[in-house]
């Protein structure tokens, strides 16, 4: 019998255990969402209408008609009797983070019940989103084939990416200014790797990045910006062009508002207008 998750192919958006990336900054992933199904992982069997979903050794008991009601992913692997996970009602994912995991199945359930479906804070300081846990989950939610809610999770990372240029003068980012850019230009460079250029809405963020980064920090650390993102060549691309842009259209700008020029045109002093 074969397993629905082995037929499938995971590469449009496979999740990553891979931290070689993370941030050089004290962020402590906390999220007491992600573990509200969490069982014994000593429990062999789901009971009646329930169904496991294990990753990282941590074991996740849902109900099936809630797990299916908006993921055809889940309703096609455990409606067909081809597959092994509609006899054993247990899903194994060696690709997916526990913690990724715990909060998808918190978003499905504010989504079945209409509640408020935003990815809540994962760790501490809060000011500091962990951005690439967000992008992993709306690669959860495509994965699951869960449309509506991969496109309200998509939205709200957008509105995450775009940071308000105000919050460099909080006294938060103040007092420890220089470790607060640096992640968050690492988390951002992070999530642009992560995210797939074939993809319609995976662009769209990728561009949110690119905005974020040279329209939503102080000028000043241009160069450090360049300097941290330099191994993503894609992302330093994207950056040192939309730089090079910027720089343009400031030159415009100054010669606009410079005094009329006066040249001399066959003998004759000719002032533009």
């Amino acid at each position: 019998m074969e397993s629905f998750e082995d037929n499938k192919s995971k590469g449009s958006a496979a999740t990553s255990t891979n931290s070689e990336d993370a941030p050089d900054f004290k962020f402590d992933i906390n999220c007491e969402e992600a573990w509200t199904f969490l069982v014994e992982t000593s429990d062999t069997s789901p009971g009646p209408g329930q169904v496991f979903l294990i990753a990282e050794d941590k074991k996740f008991s849902v109900r099936e008609n809630i797990l299916i009601k908006h993921s055809k992913y889940f309703e096609r692997s455990l409606r067909n009797p081809r597959y092994v996970e509609s006899q054993t009602k247990t899903f194994t994912f060696d690709d997916i983070k526990a913690v990724h995991l715990g909060v998808y199945l918190h978003l499905v359930y504010c989504q079945v019940f209409g509640q408020s479906a935003d990815v809540p804070s994962f760790g501490e300081p809060e000011r500091c989103i962990w951005f690439s846990g967000h992008v992993e989950i709306y690669q959860l939610c495509d994965r699951f084939l869960n449309k509506d809610l991969a496109v309200a999770v998509s939205e709200g990372l957008q509105c995450y990416l775009i940071l308000d240029p105000s919050v460099w003068h909080d006294s938060f980012v103040s007092e420890d200014y220089e470790n607060f850019s640096s992640f968050y230009i690492r988390s951002l460079s992070q999530c642009f790797k992560l995210l797939d250029q074939s993809s319609e809405t995976d662009r769209h963020l990728r561009r949110a990045i690119v905005y974020s980064l040279c329209h939503c920090m102080p000028i000043a650390i241009s160069q450090e910006c360049l300097k941290l993102i330099q191994g993503n060549h894609e992302l330093l691309f994207e950056v040192a062009s939309c730089y090079a842009g910027m720089l343009q259209e400031a030159r415009k700008d100054m010669k606009s508002t410079e005094k009329p020029k006066q040249w001399v045109y066959r003998g004759k002093w000719v002032q533009e207008r």
